[in-house]
């Protein structure tokens, strides 16, 4: 079978915005390391076949869909970040004086999240990503958070336990459940709650 298809001056137009794109498409897909090559080439002046048309759109379909998948991650100082993440799991028990390792703080809560979800991208879950995680009905359980604007009530500072490198009676905020948050004394034990 051969397909012939003639371009007239009006369809040209049409088919330059298609083959933009698909190159657009195809730029993306490349600079997100989306390891689908396109199958075909096509040569001015030999015929195009229905086969070859088909196989590039597969091609292309498979890229858009895992593009479409991909969580958007953020890098810095050789650590991985799930932007937009939602609930993943929660670690063990710990006072707000968090620690893993060497590490102490928010990166001890990251190093742990880790542990817990499986991936490098996982984090302490902060607020706005619990609440969304509830939205779409994952139901974090009661834990730590990270809430890293300092409230001030009645004369005492509530911070996330010091940046989680406080175990005393400094305050941190603990998800309770569905609803937003708590305050609690960062001498109580709660697990970390982790999202990606």
């Amino acid at each position: 079978m051969r397909i012939t298809i003639d371009v007239t001056p009006g369809s040209a137009r049409r088919l330059a915005i298609v083959g933009a794109t698909l190159l657009v498409l195809g730029v993306a897909a490349v600079s997100h390391a989306v390891p689908v090559p396109i199958p075909d080439s096509f040569t001015t002046g030999l015929p195009l076949t229905a086969k070859q048309l088909t196989s590039n759109f597969d091609a292309v379909e498979i890229r858009l869909a895992a593009l479409e998948a991909a969580k958007p991650v953020s890098t810095r100082n050789g650590k991985r970040y799930t932007v937009g993440a939602t609930y993943c799991g929660k670690s063990a028990a710990t006072t707000g004086g968090i620690t893993s390792g060497q590490l102490t703080g928010y990166a001890a809560a990251k190093a742990q999240c880790e542990a817990v979800c499986g991936t490098d991208t996982a984090h302490l879950c902060g607020g706005d990503e619990l609440t969304h995680s509830n939205a779409v009905g994952l139901a974090p359980p009661v834990g730590w958070y990270s809430s890293p604007v300092p409230l001030v009530l009645q004369g005492e500072i509530y911070h996330d336990c010091t940046g989680f490198t406080s175990g005393d009676l400094t305050y941190g905020s603990v998800w309770a459940g569905p609803y937003p948050s708590l305050i609690q004394r960062c001498n109580s034990s709660n697990p970390l709650l982790c999202c990606d």
